[in-house]
Order: C-alpha cells, then sequence, then structure tokens
C-alpha cells in the first residue's frame, strides 16, 4: 500500500467515525483526534509492499476502525503532532485484537516526546537519541513510549524500562491476555504520569508530544488488531 492508499485509508476511517477536531496543533485547544480528519500528515514507514491485508478502514462488530496486521517486515503509521504534554496529557482510544502467539501482541500504540530530556553533562557529551524502533526511522523526538497488549492479563499496568541504550524503549502494558481478545475495549492512560515513571529527571513541563500512531513488528505469527478513536485530551 502506498502513502497515498494509507492516507485514503484514514480518511475514509475518519470520515466514517466523525471524530471531532482537526489539525495537529493542539496549543490552543484541548482535544485532538487523532485518526479524524484534519491537515496533519501522516507518516508510514518501514515495509514497502503494505497492502490492503496489512492495513485497512473496516467496521468490526458495527464500529469503524483500522485493521492492522503485521506482516514479513516491521511498519509504523505515525501522525505528527503539536502539543504540550500538559495541555494533553490523556491517550484514548478503543481497540479489538486478535488473539497472538507467546509474547505481546504484534500491533501496539507508539507515542514520541521531544523537549523534556535534560542536556547531559558537558563531560560526557551528547549522546545522540535514538531515532529507529525496529530498524524504522521515526519522526524526531528524544523519547519514546510503546503501549502494548501483553502476554497475560496479569501483567496489565505494567511498565518495563529499557536500559538507558540507543533504540531502547519503555514498554507499557495496558491490557492483555487471551481470554480477553476478540472484544472491544476502551482505553485511557495518562501519558504524563507515564512519562514520569520512566523518566523521572526530565521537565514534564517542556514535553510536546511529537507524534502518535500505530506500529507492527515482524514476528510471527500474524494477529490482527483493530483500533479506532485514538485521541488526545485534557
Amino acid at each position: 500500500m502506498t502513502a497515498l492508499r494509507v492516507a485514503a485509508a484514514l480518511l475514509v476511517l475518519a470520515t466514517a467515525t466523525a471524530c471531532a477536531g482537526s489539525g495537529a496543533d493542539t496549543e490552543a485547544q484541548r482535544t485532538l483526534a487523532v485518526l479524524g480528519a484534519g491537515d496533519g500528515a501522516w507518516i508510514v514507514e518501514g515495509a514497502d509492499a503494505l497492502d490492503d491485508s496489512l492495513v485497512s478502514p473496516v467496521n468490526k462488530d458495527g464500529v469503524p476502525a483500522l485493521r492492522i496486521v503485521n506482516g514479513e517486515d516491521a511498519f509504523a503509521l505515525l501522525r505528527p503532532t503539536r502539543t504540550l504534554l500538559m495541555v494533553t496529557p490523556y491517550l484514548s482510544w478503543a481497540w479489538n485484537v486478535d488473539a497472538q502467539g507467546p509474547g505481546r501482541h504484534p500491533v501496539r500504540l507508539m507515542v514520541g516526546f521531544s523537549g523534556g530530556r535534560p542536556p547531559p553533562p558537558a563531560r560526557k557529551g551528547r549522546r545522540r537519541p535514538p531515532q529507529e524502533w525496529m530498524e524504522i526511522p521515526l519522526p524526531p523526538h528524544d523519547r519514546v513510549l510503546s503501549v502494548t497488549w501483553g502476554d497475560s492479563a496479569l501483567q496489565r499496568g505494567s511498565l518495563t524500562l529499557g536500559h538507558g541504550e540507543p533504540g531502547d524503549i519503555p514498554i507499557y502494558t495496558v491490557r492483555g491476555g487471551r481470554e480477553n481478545a476478540r472484544s472491544w475495549w476502551l482505553e485511557t492512560v495518562d501519558l504524563s504520569e507515564l512519562y514520569a515513571r520512566a523518566w523521572p529527571g526530565d521537565d514534564l513541563s517542556l514535553t510536546h508530544v511529537t507524534f502518535v500512531g500505530v506500529a507492527a513488528t515482524a514476528m510471527p505469527p500474524k494477529a490482527a488488531a483493530h483500533v479506532s478513536g485514538i485521541v488526545l485530551s485534557r
């Protein structure tokens, strides 16, 4: 699927859901419908051979949604945003996932941040911030959070931190378990609270949310996720 066809799929979904809000600039507003119609350009990174079997607008149990399935290569659909974290700290969405194989579900949400990271001491030099996930280039950022469906329902609410190496991404498990698959779940997470837990030395007041989107790993076996109504709000 080309970037144009992905954009068309997202536009169909936005029209079907009639999401509120437009544009990516939320400095003066309190809600951003990430899957809503607007002038925010979507970035498609990763697999060159995306087709309708991997990304497509669907109606799942009466809910307009974007269906994402992992393929042979990792890929991401990301929407750049311009919002202060403390202006729109809450990320909400609904999803209905197929049961996955061992481990985390291959489809997850990705959130990028910038601005709150303190500069490194001069004596240590400046380390280049990670710009890739699963070898996929991401929009400019200095922090990234992955929000996933876990292997077990008991993992719900857990935050797995990286080890400070380039490419390490904290992973928050918002829900999990194969027994919870194939049902719609409405989620809301406080990104400011998760950010403070993941990076306690950063300045929340200076932190921006730079992108929000959906990504899929290349891990087998294939498992679909249906995602709808991604919204940043206060």
